[in-house]
């Protein structure tokens, strides 16, 4: 198990946009996970 931290460059060509994110990689399970994604401004 371990924890990875995304920080992409800009995605938009005025230079705002990035996108941020916390992937946690747990053991194989056989069943679908759900995956919760939110989008919004963080200060």
């Amino acid at each position: 198990m371990d924890t990875y931290y995304y920080w992409s460059s800009f995605i938009d060509s005025s230079g705002l946009i990035s996108m941020r994110g916390v992937i946690t990689v747990v053991p194989a399970q056989p069943q679908t996970l759900t995956v919760k994604v939110t989008s919004g401004t963080f200060n």
